[in-house]
C-alpha cells in the first residue's frame, strides 16, 4: 500500500465505521426455518456470548469506483475496546482504529498523524448517532437500541415486527427522540442478515449486511462476510470484510498509544480529507 493509498483508506474507514454511529444465551449453531416470535428473535440476538474476539480478514474499500484492499485484524475486548489494524504488507501495521466507550483514536503510522476525540465530542461534530455498543453489536451480528447502552432479552417490546412475503422478518426500533432510526432484517433461517441505521430521508445512513455464516469452535454462528455501505455528507463508500479466521476468548492486546512525534488532526481536518478524496 502506497502512502497515497493509506491516506485515502484511513479516513474512509472512519467514515464507514463511525459516520453514524443482560441476555447471556449467545447465538449457538442451531438454524431452523421455524417461524420465531419477536421475543425469541430478540433473545437470540441481544448479546454475543464471548469475552474476546479476534478475526483475520481481507478488507476491500470501494470509493468513487476505485478499490483498495489490505489484510486487517479485528480485535474486540467485550464492552471495553474495539481495534481494527490495517496490515497491507508482511503483517506490518500501516494504520489502526481503536474505539472505546469513551473515545475514538485513529493512527496513521505511514504519514505519522493521529486523530483522537471523545465520543461525545465526535458525535456532535459529525451530527450523527454513535456509541460503543452499537459498533460492537454491528461487528458481532447482534441487535441493539440506539439510546440504550446494553440490550437485554426483556427489551423485545422496544421493537415492532413485520413478516415479509419473501420469508424474511423485519424488526424496527420503535419511535424515540432521535431523528435516526434502526431496522433489522432476518433471513428465513432466522439469521440477522442486514442492519440499517439512518434518517428517514436516507441522506445519511449505514447499511451493514451479513452472509456466509459458519460455525465457530465455540459452536457460535458468525458471518464471515460483512458488506458495509455508508452515505454521509454526500460522500459514499463501501467496505467489504472477508474473514479468514475468527477466534473467541483468546488473549488479545489492544492499545491506542502512538509516538509523541505524530501530528494531531481535528474533526474538521478529517472531514476535509474525506471531502478531498479523489
Amino acid at each position: 500500500m502506497s502512502m497515497r493509498t493509506n491516506r485515502i483508506i484511513l479516513p474512509l474507514i472512519i467514515l464507514v465505521l463511525i459516520g453514524i454511529s443482560a441476555c447471556k444465551t449467545g447465538r449457538k449453531a442451531v438454524r431452523s426455518t421455524e417461524e420465531k416470535d419477536l421475543k425469541s428473535l430478540v433473545q437470540d440476538h441481544c448479546e454475543a456470548d464471548f469475552k474476546t474476539l479476534e478475526g483475520k480478514m481481507m478488507l476491500k474499500l470501494t470509493n468513487k469506483e476505485k478499490q483498495y484492499s489490505s489484510r486487517a485484524t479485528l480485535r474486540i475486548l467485550k464492552d471495553s475496546a474495539i481495534q481494527l489494524s490495517i496490515q497491507p504488507l508482511l503483517g506490518i501495521e500501516a494504520a489502526r482504529l481503536v474505539v472505546t466507550p469513551d473515545r475514538v483514536t485513529c493512527i496513521d503510522r505511514i504519514n505519522q498523524y493521529y486523530f483522537q476525540e471523545e465520543t461525545k465530542s465526535l458525535s456532535g461534530s459529525l451530527q450523527s448517532v454513535f456509541n460503543y455498543s452499537v459498533l460492537q453489536s454491528l461487528f458481532t451480528n447482534q441487535l441493539f437500541l440506539l439510546k440504550k447502552a446494553k440490550l437485554t432479552g426483556s427489551d423485545y417490546n422496544a421493537f415492532s415486527m413485520e413478516k415479509q412475503l419473501t420469508g424474511e422478518t423485519v424488526l424496527t426500533e420503535k419511535k424515540h427522540s432521535s431523528k435516526i432510526s434502526s431496522l433489522f432484517t432476518f433471513s428465513p433461517e432466522n439469521d440477522l442478515s442486514e442492519t440499517f441505521i439512518g434518517n428517514k430521508e436516507q441522506t445519511s445512513y449505514v447499511l451493514w449486511g451479513y452472509k456466509e455464516f459458519e460455525t465457530m469452535e465455540n459452536e457460535t454462528l458468525f458471518p464471515t462476510e460483512m458488506m458495509i455501505q455508508a452515505f454521509f455528507n454526500n460522500e459514499s463508500a463501501k467496505l467489504n470484510l472477508s474473514f479468514n479466521s475468527v477466534n473467541y476468548d483468546k488473549t488479545v492486546n489492544i492499545s491506542d498509544s502512538f509516538s509523541k512525534n505524530y501530528s494531531k488532526i481535528t474533526v474538521e481536518q478529517l472531514l476535509k480529507l474525506i471531502q478531498n478524496l479523489k
